[in-house]
């Protein structure tokens, strides 16, 4: 199987004002999802160099004990202070799913290995399960999967809470294809119907220059259970990633400005070399956070 990239662009600060602890769960959600995406949407240059021989029934008992491990010994708050051990599980589960796509399903042994990958993701990150656009599914990690459009590029902006995060948004579309001449699908992704309305909605749609849009309600995705997103905040940026059908993905907050094309980004060399391109948000709200700028 060919891996793409995940590109994430922040250029603006939160629209919203969440609670606390769901800023401390999207840092935990969002750091972990990070460390495992370059395989679900993956990088051709991010390889742990598998061969594609069988998988031995030694190797497959070790993973099979190693994930019996994850399993009995699950993470738990307060997950500030379990980070690592997210990441090396997260490392864990990339290196067997690249090892699964490797092997296949064409023999037994290859089942099992998908079987332990698919337990393990869906308890290392709970909203898999129930998928909700597949309900009932026992594999929500391969239906994610199979969900990416291959070879797709396009941009991904979380919208919602209010009217001035519709205004922004209706901004940045109409300065993408009227100005700019942007020819990126786009998706606007939410968090239920309160959260962007259909008058929301259909304001967005009905701009001049709107072609090309998607609107995708992202508790239709995943399991809102652990997740929370109709409560609002920012935590619903990494999941409208996840939850989009494009292979690369520039992820835009509503307010962002743009000066020329954002298909620019991805020729970029340090997004070319490590398949992902962050920046720093611009300064703004300091008196409030003054922790982040000291």
């Amino acid at each position: 199987m060919s891996l793409a990239s995940a590109l994430i662009l922040e250029v603006s600060q939160i629209i919203r004002d969440p609670p606390r602890a769901l800023i401390r769960l999207g840092i935990f959600v969002l750091f972990s999802i990070l460390l495992i995406l370059v395989t679900w949407k993956g990088s051709s240059s991010l390889s742990y160099g598998w061969s594609t021989a069988p998988i031995s029934e030694a190797e497959l008992k070790n993973i099979s004990l190693k994930a019996k491990e994850f399993n009995e010994s699950p993470v738990k708050a307060p997950f500030k202070n379990t980070f690592w051990e997210v990441g090396q599980r997260s490392r864990e589960l990339r290196k067997w799913l690249e090892r699964a796509d490797h092997v296949g399903t064409s023999s037994f042994a290859g089942r099992q290995l998908h079987d332990v990958v698919e337990t393990t993701a869906q308890e290392l990150f709970p909203f898999l399960k129930n998928l909700q656009r597949r309900p009932g599914t026992k594999t929500p990690l391969a239906d994610l999967r199979r969900s990416f459009t291959k070879g797709s590029k396009g941009i991904v902006i979380p919208v919602g809470g209010g009217e001035q995060s519709v205004r922004f948004a209706g901004h940045l579309i109409v300065c993408l294809r009227k100005v700019l001449g942007s020819r990126l699908p786009i998706e606007v992704v939410y968090a239920g119907e309160n959260d962007l309305p259909e008058k929301g909605r259909n304001r967005i749609s009905g701009l001049d220059g709107a072609l090309d849009i998607e609107f995708v309600d992202i508790l239709t995705v995943f399991d809102d259970a652990t997740l929370k997103l109709k409560d609002g905040g920012w935590a619903i940026k990494a999941f409208a990633m996840l939850g989009s059908r494009f292979e690369e993905v520039i992820l835009l907050d509503a307010d962002a400005v743009f000066i020329q094309q954002p298909e620019k980004l991805f020729s970029q060399r340090a997004y070319k070399e490590k398949g992902t391109l962050l920046f720093h948000d611009r300064p703004l709200w300091q008196h409030a956070f003054r922790s982040r700028h000291d």
